[in-house]
């Protein structure tokens, strides 16, 4: 894909979202709440909540392709993790925690071990790393992510699992290198906003542009991750 292409399906993707606004709106904040609940739990809290999010990844690409056919995605389908079979869901937590790992030992390489000791012990109690700390992990956590971010469609659209999604994600991303870049690019623009926001904002207004733009960010990233997949896939037809 050239950028040229890339942006057309780019545009296809924000015609899915503008075609049923409020149930994508729907489908962002309750992905967002249960992962971030997931992500309080002491130890092993971070760890679920980035397997819990690569499932739901899956799970919403099949929602875009109901969409894609025409018909109202069922915001309630973001919890059928069972369709995407034991395969595909050990190929999406695989696609999370390699570079979940690769971005704390990179953390702890840069500013100490002691830097990830967050990570893992229990966050409603401990103080989270320094501003810039955070925002390095998770820097490196979306470039490692980069080679990975065709799994969902591979799974959810190409019914394929374990080794064999792996293996054909990564191939697209590589033949398809700009697709992910992008992505990796819009995900990294969203975090310096982010982090800017009080720099304009009043607290309340910090908060309430905040869940706009995540929310929009969350659908956003969806979206895009699924048209720029299907056709990196070579995906074709209706998909169930």
């Amino acid at each position: 894909m050239d950028f040229a292409e890339i942006f057309r399906r780019l545009r296809e993707g924000l015609q899915l979202l503008a075609a049923w606004p409020l149930r994508w709106f729907a489908v962002s904040v309750l992905l967002f709440l249960i992962v971030e609940a997931l992500a309080l739990l002491p130890v092993v809290g971070f760890s679920l909540k980035v397997v819990l999010t690569a499932l739901f990844a899956g799970t919403v690409m099949r929602l875009f392709a109901a969409a894609d056919r025409g018909e109202p995605p069922p915001v309630s389908g973001l919890f059928a993790i069972h369709r995407l079979g034991l395969g595909g869901g050990v190929a999406l937590a695989v696609s999370a925690l390699l570079p979940f790992h690769a971005a704390l030992a990179l953390t702890a390489w840069l500013h100490g071990s002691g830097s990830v000791a967050f990570f893992f012990g229990s966050p409603l109690q401990m103080e989270p790393p320094p501003a810039v700390v955070f925002q390095n992990f998770k820097t490196a956590f979306y470039l490692f992510s980069v080679p990975f971010v065709f799994v969902a469609p591979a799974v959810a659209l190409r019914h394929l699992g374990g080794w064999t999604a792996l293996r054909e994600a990564v191939t697209a991303a590589a033949a398809h290198w700009r697709a992910p870049v992008l992505l990796f690019l819009f995900s990294f623009a969203y975090e310096l906003l982010m982090a800017r926001l009080p720099e304009f904002f009043p607290l309340a207004g910090v908060i309430l542009v905040s869940v706009l733009v995540l929310t929009f960010y969350i659908a956003a990233m969806l979206a895009f991750t699924y048209v720029l997949g299907r056709h990196a896939l070579g995906v074709r037809g209706s998909t169930d």
